[in-house]
């Protein structure tokens, strides 16, 4: 996410010194800012639990076996999948979607697609192809603020639940100022999803005692998903607010 050096000559390049560009910069940096707490939540896992955070997609999906063909889509973390775009001029991106079991969500449509398939989708300037694993659960921002968002403290869970299945995801939080791993010093928050026909189900639980910056997760589904929620949580716990 830097796109300035330095130089011998001390010239500069940044964003806002190119005005035709600075909208798509733009664009691109609040993305990764809505996506902070999962990212951040794959960073502490890649330390802990020696996960890369940027994989091939035969890392998740190594039984599908068109994954281990030679490809340039790559998963950032268990639930995204993205297809960068290499040719100059290219606004759409043929790509492969692995076989997974509740498909595939278009992060910026919200079309669904079967796994196992090839599709082709738009690829303009201000957005990269960008796919959420069916059944996910991705943490991210709840502000709208540019300002802010580097000490955002407000949080959303995206769901992308399938017609039927079992998900779970963790959220980890700390202060970002403290390198021992104390229960005093961090909060992991563990969801568990079921999707059933008529229902889904949604539950948290919460380890470590740092006090949160927020008392409510918005739970946000796709566009069209008229289920009912049942939602379980603790007394005192966090909230989950769909």
């Amino acid at each position: 996410m830097i796109m300035n050096s330095w130089k011998a000559d001390g010239s500069v390049n940044t964003p806002w010194l190119h005005p035709e560009a600075t909208p798509t910069i733009r664009a691109a940096v609040g993305l990764r800012l809505k996506l902070m707490p999962y990212l951040y939540t794959q960073l502490w896992r890649a330390a802990r639990e020696h996960l890369p955070v940027l994989r091939p997609t035969f890392f998740d999906f190594g039984a599908d076996r068109e994954t281990w063909q030679d490809n340039d889509e790559m998963m950032v973390g268990p639930d995204l999948l993205v297809a960068p775009v290499f040719e100059p001029g290219a606004r759409t991106r043929r790509l492969y979607l692995p076989h997974a079991p509740q498909g595939w969500f278009d992060w910026w449509t919200g079309a669904h697609h079967a796994g196992g398939q090839t599709v082709e989708v738009a690829a303009p300037l201000h957005h990269l192809p960008l796919f959420v694993r069916g059944g996910a659960l991705v943490p991210t921002t709840d502000g709208v603020n540019d300002s802010a968002r580097t000490e955002e403290s407000s949080r959303a869970l995206l769901w992308f639940p399938g017609r039927s299945g079992d998900d779970a995801a963790l959220l980890y939080e700390d202060d970002g100022l403290h390198h021992a791993d104390a229960a005093d010093r961090h909060v992991v928050h563990r969801l568990a999803a079921q999707a059933h026909a008529a229902q889904l189900k949604l539950s948290l639980t919460s380890d470590g005692v740092w006090p949160l910056p927020y008392k409510q997760i918005r739970v946000v589904l796709p566009a069209g998903e008229t289920r009912k929620i049942d939602i379980a949580v603790p007394a005192g716990a966090v909230l989950l607010v769909a």
